[in-house]
């Protein structure tokens, strides 16, 4: 995954930058709501992300700003271990890059890379129940929690992306409810204006595919 923007790049990491990766988690502060590792579980995690850049397409990726190319943290797509079917995303600051939007920023860009993928599939995250911080950055960033997800160790706050509308289908003799924005489809192919939790182009088209082949297939 290559991303760049006024505020971050998204990129991967070269060998010489396992330092910059495992003291991002020496700051308590980062690592309070994230599962406990040993330092040898941070190198195996890092030694793992350069492996799957060759495999692709998902893995973790290091963040840096634009301006001065200081390291911000880290983000990770992969298929969701709970449900294969779904892709989740995740990310991780530094703490002097919390509450100056980056997150927002990189949760756009991960969506974006993982519908450019796989428009079929759901994008989820999970968080720490007490995790405040990062929720209000999904709810911002299109994401909508649903149920708590219920693992054996922990139970963790559960969040889709671009689902916080009824969807409304409409065409020239029915209605269909569903999840996703609101659409309205005059015809079946006169034009379709639809509003969506988010501009992103890959959601506003995942969307489309949703509606279209769930709702519209026996027409």
């Amino acid at each position: 995954m290559k991303y760049k923007n006024d505020m971050i790049i998204i990129r991967e990491f070269t060998p010489e930058e396992f330092t910059l990766f495992s003291t991002l988690f020496e700051n308590e502060n980062v690592t309070r709501y994230l599962p406990y590792k040993t330092p040898e579980e941070y190198k195996e995690m890092f030694d793992k992300a350069l492996a799957d850049y060759e495999a692709g397409p998902f893995s973790r990726w290091g963040i840096f700003n634009t301006q001065t190319d200081d390291f911000v943290g880290m983000c990770l797509a992969r298929v969701f271990l709970d449900n294969p079917e779904q892709v989740e995303i995740g990310y991780t600051l530094g703490e002097n890059y919390w509450g100056k939007g980056l997150g927002t920023e990189v949760c756009k860009a991960l969506v974006d890379y993982c519908y450019s993928l796989h428009p079929k599939k759901d994008i989820v995250a999970v968080t720490d129940l007490d995790n405040i911080g990062s929720q209000k950055v999904l709810l911002k960033s299109g994401f909508n929690r649903i149920e708590n997800l219920a693992r054996e160790d922990r139970e963790l706050a559960y969040f889709r992306e671009g689902i916080n509308l009824c969807l409304i289908l409409q065409t020239k003799d029915r209605e269909f409810p569903s999840c996703g924005g609101v659409a309205k489809i005059q015809g079946i192919f006169d034009g379709v204006v639809l509003h969506t939790p988010t501009s992103n182009f890959f959601a506003i088209k995942h969307f489309i595919y949703q509606i279209i082949y769930h709702n519209l297939q026996e027409l």
